[in-house]
């Protein structure tokens, strides 16, 4: 099981309040000290006060560990106990005085011979003196405590790597990025250069000699067609430089969105027929009203494009398309708000494990980047998105957080 930086701190609170509660001595405040990486400061962790105290007075969130109770705690390794906070030179803080507390005891967190925090404890009693038993019922609190501190250290390590992880990989698809772009803006300018090189051969020819009506016809319906051909280059180019930008986009702006609405919304405005003419009918099951924070245009834009590429798919023959949206656990755990859409026809094995790869795509003019970029918004918002095909059918599914 992995820890979150929550299931952390929430074990460090258990154990605070679990040492208070079993400690004998009336009125006690438990607070809990890490030592930083450079060994020098102690900062505060987590505090608990038992029932016969519930007033908490403020805490300093660093302390040195030179000159202080709790430092020569993590110094020594050994239980340092102060009868009389208000004798003790090395005993500071104000407040806990003015609240009451008379007496300390500060057991070291160690952890394979290293001190990782100190555990420290006061009292009301004046001139208290902590028993054995409750010596090493702090002892035992402590070796808790250094298990869920190396345990956070390592959580922290690993979310460290794997922001520099994406940073790597932010600045490799960079790199990628603007390859592709130099390679599609080139073809088709190439493409553009030479069509228009074209038409303006041809208006010099019309302009040289007298032509007959047909002829001149014909030499417009050719300017035309290069004229077309420029048009679509230009939209193909377009395309991909949209699906570029959709992934470079900045962190989604989130606001509470009807999801039936919205996807109502996008459904309602796809055509309902292929490029070539095929009929597409669009089934929706909207089992769920619920509203969901989400960046409703970044939203719709992945929608798009898995109906844009369901309806692709069937662009040979006539086909259903079928949109559900319900609440659904997603990995077994969490719970999600599930968006589906399946389609007929089957992605082959070798092509289904590429799908979402960057400038991946088996369409002559496809940039590569339109599940790649849906894919890209989908995590940015803190979900899932996945694709499973077989028997006949594939369907892209999108998991949301709730």
């Amino acid at each position: 099981m992995r820890y979150t930086q929550e299931d952390l701190q929430r074990l460090f609170e258990e154990n605070t309040r679990s040492l208070v509660d079993d400690l004998s001595s009336n009125a006690v405040l438990c607070s809990i000290r890490i030592l930083n990486p450079e060994g020098n400061f102690l900062v505060s962790a987590a505090r608990f006060s038992s029932e016969h105290s519930p007033d908490m007075p403020e805490m300093e969130d660093v302390i040195p560990v030179e000159g202080t109770v709790g430092g020569d705690a993590v110094r020594t390794g050994k239980i340092q106990e102060v009868p009389d906070l208000a004798k003790d030179h090395r005993f500071s803080n104000q407040k806990i005085l003015n609240a009451g507390y008379t007496s300390m005891m500060a057991v070291a967190i160690m952890f394979l011979g290293q001190p990782k925090g100190v555990v420290q404890i006061y009292s009301k009693t004046k001139d208290y003196v902590f028993s054995k038993k409750e010596k090493r019922l702090a002892e035992t609190i402590t070796n808790n405590m250094a298990a869920i501190i190396v345990c956070k250290e390592h959580a922290e390590e690993v979310e460290a790597l794997q922001k520099k992880s994406l940073e790597m990989e932010k600045f490799r698809l960079i790199g990628e990025q603007a390859g592709h772009i130099t390679h599609a803006i080139k073809n088709a300018s190439t493409i553009v250069a030479g069509f228009a090189m074209r038409i303006r051969n041809s208006i010099k020819k019309c302009m040289e000699a007298p032509l007959s009506v047909e002829t001149l016809v014909e030499k417009i319906n050719v300017i035309d067609k290069y004229a077309g051909i420029i048009l679509s280059e230009n939209e193909k180019l377009t395309k991909k430089l949209r699906h570029i930008l959709s992934v470079s986009k900045s962190q989604p702006k989130l606001r509470m969105t009807d999801i039936g609405s919205l996807l109502s919304g996008v459904i309602d405005g796809f055509p309902s027929e292929t490029k070539k003419g095929k009929k597409v009918r669009f089934s929706r099951d909207l089992k769920t009203n619920a509203s969901v924070m989400v960046d409703e245009a970044q939203i719709k834009e992945v929608l798009n494009e898995l109906l844009q590429n369901a309806t692709e798919a069937l662009a040979q023959r006539h086909g259903d398309i079928n949109i559900t949206c319900r609440t659904s656990l997603y990995d077994g755990k969490y719970t999600s708000f599930l968006i589906e859409v399946e389609n007929d026809g089957e992605i082959p094995p070798g092509i289904l494990e590429q799908v979402f790869d960057p400038f991946f795509s088996t369409k002559e003019d496809g940039s590569g980047l339109g599940l790649f970029g849906a894919k890209v918004i989908v995590k940015r918002h803190g979900g899932e998105i996945v694709v499973k095909s077989g028997k006949g059918k594939t369907t892209v599914r999108v998991y949301l957080p709730r």
